[in-house]
């Protein structure tokens, strides 16, 4: 009888706590850039790994990547992930890219990601 009462305690907890596991260790895209400042003329490589749990990557999927400074959009692209689920791309800031703070937004079909890097005059 208390082995039962232990395993059903047991369930329960996993039960109860299985929304928040779900949320941590779900779906991520985690999403970088090779330094946090540039200057004009600059390449800026972006980089990535996106997977569906934390222990399956998303591989051979496609991510969108914009790249907006303020409200205008800087560049845009697509790559697929790698069997790891990795990917990255880059781009070229022009000469007449305004200084200031620029972020980087990228998706797949299950989740999004963030990263933000600036431009100096």
């Amino acid at each position: 009888m208390a082995l039962l009462v232990t395993a059903l305690a047991l369930i329960s907890t996993v039960l109860f706590f299985l929304p928040v596991l779900s949320y941590r260790f779900g779906p991520s895209l985690s999403l970088s850039t090779e330094k946090a400042e540039y200057g004009k003329g600059d390449s800026v490589k972006i980089e990535g790994l996106a997977r569906e749990s934390l222990l399956t990557p998303l591989a051979s999927e496609p991510v969108a990547i914009e790249v907006r400074s303020g409200e205008s959009i800087v560049w845009i692209d697509q790559v697929i992930t790698d069997k790891s689920g990795h990917f990255s791309t880059s781009f070229t800031l022009g000469e007449n890219s305004p200084p200031g703070s620029y972020e980087a937004y990228a998706s797949t079909r299950v989740s999004q990601g963030l990263t933000s890097f600036s431009v100096r005059a």
